[in-house]
């Protein structure tokens, strides 16, 4: 008999399987291409890379002494430090670099990072802009291995690997887990043109691709979503280079992250809205047929998922919590336990296990198979070393951090619908920016 429960699986084993499978297909028809990268550069253009900032008097410091430190000509390279209102000391310490002749600093009133950026990209003289977040630190190569692609025609802006900088705390560390699977996405999907968000941790634009469509959107909540959705509307390209690490810090705070992936679902449902031209556009099958319609279905699925965790997680405690009383009125006495184990007893077991196994069990099972998978490949491929990660992190991503997340996603879609007020905030502090 067919239950509820069993529908919401099967939903959710299409809205997460799907584009799975089809990640898998792109990395085994392309995997041989994920560090293939373009001949180097003959002539190195001049480049303006663009500092937003609010309030960012802890992290400046660092970003700036990164950018000084790129491997590449300094009189082929401007930093413009965009101060966005600032409150706090951030004006303070770039006018040091400023005096020096390190920096070009532009002042103006709390208008949000895109208007921030734009303002840098008019000021700039750069043939090439970076966007570079005011706590991100670039690796000394990144800049590059990554203007390299711009030889290919069309090609409006160019990802980096994005990777974070805190990552031996909880919570920031399983956010490290998940910018490494972002690796291995953002590359794959570069090699079909559907790369959706161009992270605002050094990605670099092409300023005339970027003020000729207009520069960025001044009042969107995910600008990075917005410019990239814009750019693939009007027949652009955006390549990824998986080597170009750029270092950022996550939030560490559940406040904090929370505050952070609602302002990201918003953005993205108000964009889906925005550029509902997209769905089903054979122009871009990739972004038309999978990643729109996934990303649309997602929301949907995600008040199911939400369900299903809950229903899993108490089934499983009810289960822990009978099998501690029984081991509890034997005196936690296993021995005869032992005593019966065998290799066909374990063989019966799993297959018992697997024959009883629910609908929503078995859709737990396959996608947490895949999950762990494709993760291994992102680890291989990203430079990261498993060893180097929080192990506890490392679990809480596997087996908490997705469904910690769709109650996020789950309060975005109450809000839109709702109309609540937009609001930005501050990856770390929770202070009200961009």
């Amino acid at each position: 008999m067919v239950t509820p429960s069993d529908i919401v699986a099967v939903f959710l084993a299409f809205v997460t399987l799907t584009p799975a499978i089809l990640l898998l297909g792109l990395l085994a028809r392309r995997g041989a291409e994920m560090h293939k990268t373009p001949p180097p550069l003959k002539n190195l253009p001049f480049v303006s890379v663009i500092v937003p900032a609010y309030n960012e008097e802890g992290t400046i410091t660092n970003t700036l002494l990164s950018v000084f430190a790129l491997n590449y000509p300094k009189e082929k390279l401007e930093v413009i430090v965009v101060n966005d209102g600032s409150t706090d000391r951030t004006n303070e310490i770039c006018e040091v670099f400023r005096k020096r002749g390190e920096i070009i600093l532009i002042n103006q009133e709390n208008k949000g990072k895109g208007a921030a950026m734009n303002a840098g990209a008019r000021a700039a003289k750069g043939e090439f802009v970076v966007c570079l977040d005011a706590d991100s630190e670039p690796h000394p190569d990144a800049l590059m291995k990554m203007l390299r692609y711009f030889t290919d025609d069309g090609v409006a802006c160019v990802t980096a690997a994005l990777k974070v900088k805190n990552k031996s705390e909880f919570l920031s560390g399983a956010q490290a887990v998940e910018y490494v699977f972002g690796i291995i996405l953002r590359r794959l999907l570069s090699f079909v043109n559907a790369i959706v968000v161009i992270p605002g941790p050094f990605s670099i634009y092409n300023k005339n691709i970027l003020l000729g469509v207009g520069g960025f959107d001044e009042h969107n909540l995910t600008e990075d979503n917005e410019i990239a959705l814009r750019f693939l509307d009007r027949g652009y390209k955006i390549q990824n280079c998986i080597d170009s690490y750029v270092y950022t810090i996550a939030p560490t705070t559940l406040r904090g992250l929370y505050k952070q992936r609602l302002r990201w679902n918003r953005g993205n449902i108000e964009n889906c809205i925005k550029y509902k031209n997209l769905f089903f556009n054979p122009r871009n099958p990739y972004v038309g047929f999978l990643i729109l319609p996934m990303f649309a279905a997602s929301f949907g699925a995600v008040f199911g998922a939400v369900a299903f965790v809950t229903y899993s997680i108490s089934k499983n405690l009810a289960e822990a919590a009978d099998y501690f009383w029984r081991l509890y009125q034997i005196n936690f006495d296993i021995n005869p336990f032992l005593g019966q184990l065998s290799v066909r007893a374990i063989k019966d077991y799993a297959a018992m296990y697997f024959l009883n196994m629910t609908v929503m069990n078995a859709v737990y099972f396959i996608i947490s198979a895949l999950l762990i998978f494709i993760l291994y490949n992102a680890f291989r491929h990203s430079g990261e070393r498993i060893r180097s990660h929080n192990k506890l992190s490392l679990l809480a991503y596997l087996f908490i951090y997705f469904p910690m997340l769709s109650l996020t996603w789950c309060a975005a879609v109450i809000q839109h619908a709702f109309g609540a007020k937009k609001q930005w905030y501050h990856k770390t502090e929770q202070q009200k920016i961009f």
